[in-house]
């Protein structure tokens, strides 16, 4: 079926401007200055790209507000018509609301990869995306047969958007194709059928998905947009969406209620095979051999940075996870050996440090235990915790150490166990620097790491009902040699207790005079490095 009749689709149309800071019906395009003041912190260069998604006929069905033909450029569709529908070229910064049609029968349509046919399609011979935004040959103009159609039937990587799929395009800018017309699906593995004649293109801000006025229990959210220049949004580079989640059939998963949180993005997967310098900044001790991140020989620790092109932003939905397979190679027995991983996040886009956190591992042989130490600064208070997990004895342990960043808290997993929770004393509004590092001693510890993760995902609500622990302005490390214990415990295997030095600490005192040592023979350390080479260590007399 058509759009083109005299039954028009409807739209509600709003005049809020949110972040949009200038006026819609003034003659200049408020694109540039619509997506700068919503990209995290204002930054023109944390602008993500735009997102290419296609539109049918089921995106544009009736509601409070109706088009005409007139509006929807009804007179000049056809095939390969890529000129801007009418309405959305009159209504630059209008919002409206749009509807996303049923589960089996979607309006929107993303692409989760690009036909490589397209690539060579023209006139740009390097982005499938752009030939069929711009209408190359088999794309909306003739090939060399003089089919117009020939790469659009049978489009593999095309998904419809249900409502997870349409929760995370909040925030995006989109270009949109506008098909007079269904697009139909097929499933394992999905493809669709873009063939017919276009309306023309639009371009918006996806603002939010809501349920409300949902008529039936297929029906998918309504999409609040806030119409951008077409032209200028269109010619910009363009992304598929690898977030979309991609159904199984015409009915499964049943995905028509929004969910409360749908972030769900692996920023960064990094085997240690190599250092890659487009993604880590690291000091001269590092190295990447079979598999892993490592200090060089006669080295005593290494570090690198990964360093977000943008800030990751937190709200009260989702956390970052920061997630490091670590490996302890022959630690002695008895012995509270150095660190072994070293870890930092940063939250403040001025690299002023106000808010940081660093976690500290140790590991002892006999009986086996890991000690996780997390030192740091929330709205400029100081927190310093030592916590500790049970582990198997080994001459060498594997096991995972997460640390997820949510906007109130910093919390500790040992493998499955949740060892530490620091309460913030201020919001954290985003993280903006991770650091991966190791230590080793000569006689004992080598510190590995074989794989680190960043992602962002939605924050567990039963994590709130972890046990954590109160601020405290200090708190003290093991002196090296001796075995494991706690205040006031008598030692498993009979061996005098630890004395607590926070002079001879083996944690934040001597990482700090570690950072001190490497900055001052480096001309350019890692960040982290020169931010930890700066903190003031506990004076002894402070901790007794």
């Amino acid at each position: 079926m058509s759009f083109c009749r005299n039954l028009a689709a409807g739209l509600l149309c709003l005049t809020a401007l949110g972040c949009l800071d200038t006026n819609p019906n003034t003659s200049s395009s408020p694109i540039q200055s619509a997506r700068v003041s919503c990209a995290p912190s204002g930054r023109p260069d944390c602008i993500e790209q735009t997102l290419l998604v296609v539109l049918d006929r089921d995106a544009l069905s009736p509601g409070h507000n109706r088009f005409s033909d007139a509006d929807l450029s009804c007179s000049r569709k056809g095939v390969g018509n890529r000129a801007t529908i009418d309405w959305f070229s009159r209504n630059i910064g209008q919002e409206v609301t749009l509807s996303a049609g049923e589960v089996g029968n979607e309006g929107w349509f993303a692409f989760s990869s690009v036909r490589f046919a397209w690539k060579s399609a023209g006139p740009d011979h390097e982005d499938g995306l752009r030939n069929y935004v711009d209408a190359g040959a088999g794309l909306g103009a003739p090939d060399k047969s003089g089919k117009k159609e020939t790469l659009l039937d049978r489009v593999p990587g095309l998904v419809p958007l249900r409502a997870t799929g349409l929760a995370r395009l909040e925030g995006r800018s989109v270009c949109a194709l506008v098909l007079d017309g269904d697009v139909h699906m097929s499933y394992e593995p999905p493809s669709g059928d873009l063939r017919g004649p276009y309306l023309g293109k639009a371009a918006f801000m996806v603002l939010s998905v809501s349920d409300l006025a949902r008529r039936s229990g297929g029906d998918l959210p309504q999409v609040r947009v806030r119409v951008l220049d077409a032209e200028a949004v269109c010619a910009d580079p363009l992304s598929k969406f690898d977030e979309a989640p991609i159904p199984v059939s015409a009915k499964e998963p049943r995905d028509a209620e929004r969910p409360a949180c749908v972030v769900q993005r692996t920023l960064l997967n990094e085997p240690w095979d190599a250092i890659d310098t487009s993604l880590w900044r690291s000091d001269e001790d590092a190295i990447a051999a079979d598999g892993y991140f490592q200090a060089r020989d006669g080295a005593g620790s290494a570090a690198a940075d990964w360093i977000p092109k943008c800030p990751l932003a937190l709200d009260t939905n989702t956390v970052v996870r920061f997630s490091n397979r670590i490996r302890f190679l022959d630690p002695i027995a008895n012995n509270y050996t150095e660190s072994g991983a070293l870890f930092l996040i940063n939250a403040d886009a001025d690299e002023s440090f106000a808010n940081y956190a660093f976690l500290n591992v140790g590991f002892t042989g006999q009986p086996g235990k890991i000690f996780v130490e997390t030192f740091g600064s929330s709205g400029g208070q100081d927190f310093d915790q030592f916590e500790e997990s049970s582990v198997a004895s080994s001459p060498s342990v594997t096991f995972t150490l997460d640390l997820l960043v949510s906007k109130d808290s910093y919390r500790v997993v040992v493998g499955d166990e949740a060892v530490d929770t620091v309460m913030l004393g201020s919001p954290l509004p985003a993280v903006s620097l991770l650091e991966v590092g190791v230590q080793q001693i000569g006689a004992g510890l080598r510190g590995l790491v074989d794989q680190t993760t960043v992602s962002l995902q939605c924050k567990n609500a039963k994590e709130s009902e972890r046990r954590c622990q109160a601020h405290t302005k200090h708190r003290f490390c093991w002196r090296q040699g001796n075995v494991y214990s706690s205040p006031g415990t008598t030692n498993p295997s009979g061996l005098r207790q630890s004395t607590l030095v926070v002079g001879q600490m083996r944690c934040r005192n001597n990482m700090i005079r570690m950072a001190k040592e490497k900055c001052g023979r480096m001309a350019h350390p890692p960040k982290g490095l020169a931010m930890l080479s700066k903190l003031k260590e506990i004076p002894e007399s402070e901790a007794r």
